[in-house]
């Protein structure tokens, strides 16, 4: 884990190291989910330089896969699931990412649906129609 901390990193830039750094961070929310220290996710996303070094759109495309990487290897773990999520809303309201927050939240409402929380995911649904 601390080997690929420091791939993503490192202060290297370019086509090839973005690549680099892109599965890096893939291959490290895998091994915070084998290691089910889903917490660690989240905060890696909000205090990595990755994510500001990069383009609004491979930044929204690395966080919609890392939150599908977590969804996918821990499929029935709905409040972590939500949590993440809430937690990504968050950062993407902070840094203005409304695409990707907007994209999150929709995520977010199909969990809240999972989780049978009818209520606030058709409130969380007509907040994003009206937007």
């Amino acid at each position: 884990i601390s080997l690929l901390k420091q791939v993503v990193e490192s202060p290297k830039s370019g086509p090839k190291a973005t690549q680099i750094k892109e599965r890096a961070v893939y291959d490290l929310t895998r091994a915070y989910c084998a290691q089910k220290q889903y917490s660690e996710i989240a905060a890696f996303l909000e205090t990595s330089t990755f994510f500001q070094k990069v383009t609004k759109a491979k930044c929204a495309k690395v966080v919609r896969q890392v939150l599908d990487i977590v969804c996918s290897l821990a499929p029935e773990a709905y409040d972590m699931q939500r949590e993440i999520c809430e937690k990504i809303i968050v950062w993407c309201q902070r840094e203005k990412r409304t695409f990707l927050r907007q994209r999150v939240e929709a995520k977010l409402a199909a969990i809240l649906f999972h989780q049978n929380e009818f209520g606030e995911a058709l409130h969380l649904i007509d907040r994003l129609l009206q937007e």
